[in-house]
């Protein structure tokens, strides 16, 4: 077995003889690098938008062996007519300013597994994005997508009339 010499350097293993036990806390833990998914809950009315109140719910959940962290919700409102900018709802419930919709702003929402984001002021009508994103305790953030994939549920475009 090894154990440490009096100058502190570890000595070798003697041929044939079993290798040292991990210690215990070592055992029985995984090294979490998957990233956490999320999705708006289907069918049961996930999105709720209109130019008093944005309403969104859906579920997370963990595909590695850690724990979700958090929620984050990214709402936007395209500007320009399809030149790839937009005004990203902050946390003060105000608009920011016009910037490039690949580099969204997050809102924290509430909940993990299960979570709900419930906005009330006023909208203006237009094409709206929402996107949302699970962070676990390891700090894996699930993977951003630029636009709606048929396969994707984190992802969505709706209209404000």
């Amino acid at each position: 077995a090894t154990s440490d010499a009096p100058g502190g350097e570890p000595l070798a293993a003697a041929p044939g003889a079993p290798a040292q036990e991990p210690a215990a806390e070592e055992r029985g833990r995984c090294t979490d690098d998957r990233s956490p998914r999320s999705s708006f809950r289907p069918h049961r009315h996930p999105i709720h938008a209109s130019r008093r109140a944005l309403r969104f719910r859906g579920i997370a959940w963990e595909r590695g062996c850690g724990a979700l962290d958090r929620v984050t919700v990214a709402i936007a409102r395209r500007e320009g007519g399809g030149t790839g900018l937009c005004r990203y709802l902050q946390a003060t419930r105000r608009l920011g300013p016009v910037t490039s919709c690949r580099r969204p702003t997050y809102v924290k929402a509430r909940g993990t597994s299960r979570w709900t984001f419930h906005r009330t002021g006023r909208f203006e009508p237009g094409t709206w994005t929402a996107r949302i994103r699970a962070v676990d305790r390891a700090g894996n953030a699930e993977k951003k997508l630029r636009k709606p994939h048929p396969r994707s549920r984190n992802f969505v475009t709706f209209k404000i009339r």
